[in-house]
């Protein structure tokens, strides 16, 4: 049988029954015990407020937008994995935007760099778009066809243009051309399609080359003819 020796300090304290007396030990922890059920009274007391609560909403509205748009980038880089690309980005959504998601080449292409260039041309260009402009100018297309036994020459055979540009370059042009590099096939099928490709896009926004003047966009397109 173990005994237990209590100090008592006041005739109040014989009223209590000696078991259910808080030792000198315990009363520390429950001053801080008492601050911390204040501190979460008065916490909860400010989340009763209009402007608590819509903080609140705010918060959980910014949450779930955080969360789809990191789970739309996984998604998304995991396409890019499965494309082959050796490393995961977010590709641009113009790529699945008409007249661009009517070839493969923009949703196929690994190239972020150019893909984010693009991407910044289109958005001036939306910012620019004046619809009255076109009827002003003339336009003309000029197109480059490319099969799959000269897809990997097609660069070089421009490199005649350097000296001999297919237009005046230094005088103003009243018709609108844009380049189109037709490939027989589909980009998403050839890898060396779509390097062609990049180094013609890479190419044509390099305005130090003087025959790139002479265009003012240009597009990769296929025809898809097995």
């Amino acid at each position: 049988q173990t005994w237990r020796l209590t100090m008592v300090t006041s005739p109040l304290e014989l009223e209590q029954p000696l078991l259910d007396r808080p030792s000198r030990s315990s009363q520390g922890g429950g001053n801080k015990g008492g601050r911390f059920i204040k501190l979460y009274a008065r916490f909860r007391t400010l989340l009763k407020t209009p402007l608590a609560r819509v903080a609140l909403l705010i918060f959980g509205i910014l949450l779930v937008s955080r969360s789809v748009r990191d789970l739309d980038d996984f998604e998304m880089s995991y396409e890019e994995e499965e494309r082959g690309c050796k490393k995961r980005f977010r590709r641009p959504t113009f790529a699945y935007e008409h007249p661009f998601v009517t070839s493969s080449y923009y949703t196929s292409s690994c190239n972020e760099t150019i893909l984010s260039m693009l991407e910044k041309k289109e958005e001036e260009k939306k910012k620019q778009y004046q619809p009255d402009a076109g009827r002003a100018r003339k336009q003309m297309a000029v197109v480059r066809p490319i099969c799959e036994f000269d897809a990997e020459a097609m660069p070089s055979t421009f490199r005649v243009w350097d000296h001999f540009p297919p237009c005046d370059v230094d005088r103003d042009r009243d018709t609108s051309v844009d380049f189109f590099v037709c490939y027989s096939q589909t980009y998403s099928d050839n890898t060396v399609a779509i390097r062609a490709a990049d180094e013609m896009i890479t190419m044509f926004h390099d305005k130090t080359i003087p025959w790139t003047k002479c265009f003012d966009n240009f597009y990769a397109i296929e025809t898809d003819i097995a």
